[in-house]
């Protein structure tokens, strides 16, 4: 059951909660996922079984990929249509090409203040605790980059748009800070991602084919192909299985891929993923180092 499998969370239920169906759907003794989703989002979420959970810091989903609609002249608390009310402004008179404009200016580097309803920690705790109790605190802006972001429809009050972004990106702040530019307001009324790094919707299994037992799993050595490879053989294999770092003496004749200082590498036994591991050199200093210096110091290692 090892893998990962690109799920198609629906709306109305927690990452968490969709989470726990699919995992015993397929019956894994562990699960996990990356890149939470709002319970009134959909789309891309990827969630990892049994082994494969070791791997979850290591799964490349730096760009996201959203359609998105918001709706002009309301604003939520929470800037998505779960929220109260907080405003209502009649905006008939906005047009396409006003849109347009104000959200294609949030392109490039932008800050953002998350906002009050979301998972973010400010000294240990989540904000979202915080504003249910009724009490807001002030949010360090921070930074994130808008790859590309465009309008695809409007029909007032509703404006659907594209956005390509970094990991850690809060669109529904893009959405509210529109409304405020356009002097409406304005709140996330659907968002639905495309993509997460390397997993795309196109590729997504539904919860209810996973229920009925049509589903796909990702081996790990796919989901891990970005990384830098190297091979192993023998002994050498055991010795990772039981957590030894990989030691230059030990890499003697082991062709090695190129690598630098910090960089992931993902080492092997012919087929089968051993460890992910950090390099502690660059690859020109190998041959310069001494036979019990670290090159790789496992990071996880999978049994």
């Amino acid at each position: 059951m090892d893998g990962v499998m690109i799920l198609d969370k629906p709306r109305g239920c927690t990452s968490a909660q969709a989470l726990n169906r699919v995992k015993k759907a397929v019956g894994a003794k562990k699960a996990g996922h990356t890149g939470t989703l709002d319970p009134f989002a959909t789309g891309v979420l990827p969630v990892c079984f049994d082994q494969a959970t070791k791997a979850i810091p290591y799964l490349r989903d730096d760009i996201k990929e959203y359609e998105a609609e918001m709706t002009l002249g309301v604003s939520t608390d929470t800037m998505d249509d779960t929220g109260t009310v907080t405003g209502r402004v009649s905006a008939e008179h906005i047009g396409r090409d006003e849109v347009r404009e104000v959200i294609e200016g949030f392109s490039g580097e932008i800050m953002q203040v998350p906002p009050m309803y979301s998972a973010a920690k400010v000294s240990g705790t989540k904000l979202y605790a915080l504003a249910r109790a009724g009490k807001e605190i002030e949010r360090e802006p921070k930074r994130v980059r808008i790859e590309e972001i465009r309008l695809l429809h409007f029909s007032y009050p509703k404006a659907t748009f594209y956005v390509r972004c970094s990991r850690g990106t809060y669109v529904r702040v893009i959405a509210s800070d529109a409304g405020g530019k356009l002097g409406c307001g304005a709140h996330l009324s659907e968002l639905r991602r495309l993509r997460s790094g390397p997993f795309a919707l196109s590729d997504a299994n539904s919860i209810e084919d996973v229920e009925s037992g049509n589903y796909n799993i990702l081996p790990l050595d796919e989901v891990l192909a970005g990384y830098p490879r190297v091979y192993l053989e023998g002994g050498l294999c055991e010795s990772v299985r039981n957590g030894i770092p990989l030691s230059r003496e030990a890499l003697s004749g082991v062709e090695l891929p190129e690598f630098k200082n910090r960089d992931i590498i993902t080492v092997f036994c012919r087929k089968t993923i051993l460890s992910i591991c950090e390099a502690k050199t660059d690859s020109d200093e190998f041959e310069y180092m001494g036979d019990k210096d670290i090159v790789f110091r496992h990071l996880r290692v999978f049994n």
